[in-house]
């Protein structure tokens, strides 16, 4: 019985990490979309990677910035 207990301890805490990852990617995913809006809307808007701190650091973050700095294409907004 108590091992059945700690194994579904550690379930619920590897499922509370699991969530707290899926919150960060949504957090990272919806502010890459927002910069991005923000840059069709001024092709000159220059960001400092540095300044975005994402709490998930994997390869999928590092091509979330690469998608930041990417140039506009396209961009028909001239004031």
């Amino acid at each position: 019985m108590t091992m059945l207990l700690n194994q579904l301890t550690h379930l619920r805490k590897l499922w509370g990490k699991i969530i707290q990852v899926e919150k960060d990617i949504m957090e990272r995913d919806v502010t890459v979309n927002i910069i991005a809006q923000l840059q069709r809307l001024n092709a000159e808007l220059k960001l400092d990677p540095y300044m975005l701190r994402f709490t998930v650091a994997s390869s999928v973050d590092r091509a979330a910035l690469q998608l930041i700095h990417r140039p506009s294409v396209g961009c028909n907004n001239q004031l």
